[in-house]
């Protein structure tokens, strides 16, 4: 099983990345991961969801909100975070349930998608597909954050 905090970048740990360091076009990945039913069930006490509201076809499904546990450690793959950064806007899109019975081996992989300048803050886009280990699509997940300094 695989938690978040396995693979995240501490902020502390290493320098952090800078707004002119982003590189538009730039691929961050592959992110390589699993979600366990343990986790799921976790996930769901701690987030205080009502479990009975995803299901497929009468199957259990994963609230996919879980999926954003991972997004950052798919950046951080190629950028150190920056402490203080704040995120500005995250859109999900979904292709396909995680289903809470099973383990789902994904990987995930990214790209910076715009830079921008607005009212003296700095702002990065990225994206990230998520996809079973078999190449089925399960997400993407775009993502806007303010970069400090």
């Amino acid at each position: 099983m695989t938690r978040p905090a396995q693979v995240r970048a501490k902020e502390d740990a290493v320098r952090g990345t800078s707004f002119d360091a982003y590189r538009v076009g730039e691929r961050v990945g592959p992110l390589e991961f699993e979600l366990e039913p343990a986790f799921i069930e976790e996930y769901i006490a701690a987030a205080g969801v009502d479990a009975d509201l995803y299901r497929v076809d009468g199957r259990a499904a994963a609230p996919p909100q879980v999926l954003t546990l991972f997004l950052m450690g798919t950046l951080h793959q190629r950028y150190a975070p920056l402490p203080g950064a704040v995120m500005a806007d995250l859109r999900v899109e979904l292709c396909e349930p995680i289903w809470r019975d099973e383990v789902t081996r994904i990987v995930s992989e990214g790209v910076i998608e715009a830079k921008a300048e607005r009212r003296g803050r700095r702002y990065v886009t990225w994206s990230a597909d998520y996809r079973r280990s078999d190449g089925a699509a399960l997400a993407r997940i775009t993502n806007t954050f303010m970069v400090p300094g």
